[in-house]
C-alpha cells in the first residue's frame, strides 16, 4: 500500500501501476480503486476545505481549486493504471464513487459548494480536460478504450448537482435585474436606456462565464429566455 500512497502523492504512474498490480493479483483491485476516490475527500481534501476566516477567502478559494486540479491528476492516475492492467470497464465503479462524494461536498461544505457552483465553468472544463486526457493516453489501436462515449457523459452527470446549482443562480441574478426594471407597479412603462444597458452587461456577463462550452451557452441562453419570458407576461 506504501507503494500506491508514494506513487499517488507524487503522481508516480509507474508506482501506481506496480501499486494496483498487489491489489488486482489479491483480486481487491475494486475495492482499493473505491477507497482512493474517498481519500481524495477526506481531511486534506475536498472535505476537508471549511469556510475560511475571514481575509482568507481568497487563499482558501484558490487552495480548493489547487486541490480539486491535484484530484484529476490522482483520477487520471488510476484510471490508465488499472486500463493497463485489467482493459475491462471499471468505470461505473468509479464514477459512482465520484459521484457520491461529490453530492457529499456540495451537502457538507457551503464553502465548497458556494464556490464550485459560482465557478462551475471552471469545475466542468477540468472534468473535461481529465476526460480528455484520459482518452488520449489510453488510445491504442485495436484495443477498447478507457473510457466509452457513456461513460463520459456519467462523468459529466457526476457534478451535475452544481451545474443546476450555478443556473439557479444565474437565472436568479438575472431575474433580480429584470424585475428591478419591469417592476409589476408599473406596468406599460418604458425603460429608461441606462437600465437597459444594465441588462445587456449582465446577460453578456453571464454569456462570457460559460462562452468556451457550447453546450453551457445553451443552457445559460435558455435560463435567459426563461427570464424574459416572464418579464413579457408581466409587462
Amino acid at each position: 500500500m506504501k507503494v500506491l500512497e508514494r506513487g499517488m502523492d507524487g503522481l508516480n504512474q509507474a508506482e501506481v501501476g506496480t501499486g494496483l498490480q498487489v491489489f488486482y493479483n489479491l483480486g481487491e483491485l475494486r475495492q482499493t480503486v473505491d477507497a482512493l476516490i474517498k481519500q481524495i475527500q477526506e481531511p486534506g481534501g475536498l472535505g476537508g476545505v471549511g469556510r475560511p476566516q475571514i481575509g482568507g477567502g481568497a487563499k482558501a478559494k484558490e487552495a480548493l481549486w489547487q486541490r480539486m486540479g491535484t484530484c484529476m491528476d490522482e483520477i487520471h492516475s488510476i484510471v490508465v493504471a488499472v486500463w493497463h492492467l485489467q482493459r475491462i470497464e471499471f468505470w461505473e465503479a468509479l464514477v459512482k464513487s465520484f459521484a457520491s462524494q461529490m453530492k457529499s461536498t456540495f451537502t457538507a461544505s457551503s464553502f465548497v459548494k458556494e464556490i464550485f457552483t459560482v465557478g462551475y465553468p471552471k469545475l466542468f472544463s477540468m472534468v473535461e480536460n481529465l476526460l480528455e486526457r484520459i482518452s488520449r493516453d489510453t488510445d491504442i489501436k485495436g484495443v477498447l478504450p478507457a473510457i466509452s462515449s457513456e461513460g463520459k457523459d456519467q462523468m459529466i452527470a457526476a457534478i451535475e448537482i452544481f451545474q443546476t446549482s450555478f443556473l439557479a443562480l444565474c437565472l436568479g441574478r438575472l431575474s433580480d435585474l429584470v424585475n428591478t426594471v419591469f417592476p409589476v407597479s408599473s406596468r406599460g412603462s418604458v425603460p429608461s436606456k441606462e437600465h437597459i444597458a444594465r441588462i445587456i452587461l449582465r446577460i453578456q456577463e453571464e454569456i462570457e462565464a460559460v462562452q468556451l462550452d457550447g453546450r453551457l451557452t445553451l443552457l445559460v441562453l435558455r435560463e435567459i429566455g426563461k427570464v424574459f419570458a416572464a418579464a413579457c407576461t408581466k409587462s
